[in-house]
């Protein structure tokens, strides 16, 4: 990024620039000369999310100007709101990611926990019911009431845990009194 010599930022320096009234060929400027004529290369601040910023640009010895914090406030509420929506999603994810029962993954994405309910009020109504059942995409099972009742009992750990994490997650996170604290607290369900 350049700094032209109307204080504008752009991407390039221009290939041509008049000096007095001749339009001269930039290709085998100096950094010396570009200075002389206004033009300078320009690094931006690196900003943190959630921070507004009060800044200022300096010329340095190099010629090049450098963006400079004068101020910096962080908004930890809107930060908390961030971390609070990608803690539920960490927590949607991790729900709807699957079990394993015996060495096979079930899924339990909205979809199946559908699934599960209307099998249970099958096996409720005949606890004899056997049926080729889908666990993933790629596995199936005779599913039968023994295995569906291992299934329920998973799905419920699951579930359960995952909504402590987030409990515990968003609590971390609602108590979190600076960037640091708040970046410590883990997004992913593990």
């Amino acid at each position: 990024m350049y700094r032209y010599p109307d204080s504008t930022f752009k991407v390039r320096l221009p290939s041509h620039v008049l000096v007095g009234d001749v339009n001269v060929d930039t290709t085998p400027f100096t950094v010396g000369q570009w200075d002389e004529l206004g033009y300078n290369a320009a690094i931006k601040l690196a900003r943190e999310p959630f921070t507004t910023y009060t800044c200022e640009w300096v010329k340095g010895e190099d010629k090049t100007y450098r963006e400079n914090a004068l101020t910096e406030t962080f908004d930890l509420d809107a930060a908390q709101q961030n971390k609070l929506n990608k803690i539920q999603l960490g927590k949607n994810t991790a729900r709807d990611g699957g079990f394993e029962v015996d060495g096979v993954t079930y899924d339990s994405d909205t979809t199946a926990r559908l699934a599960y309910l209307e099998l249970a009020d099958k096996l409720k109504a005949d606890p004899s019911f056997t049926t080729t059942w889908k666990a993933t995409e790629y596995e199936w099972v005779v599913m039968d009431a023994a295995l569906y009742a291992q299934i329920a009992a998973a799905g419920e750990t699951l579930i359960q845990s995952v909504y402590d994490w987030q409990t515990t997650q968003s609590g971390a996170a609602l108590a979190a009194t600076d960037r640091a604290e708040l970046a410590a607290v883990s997004e992913v369900y593990a």
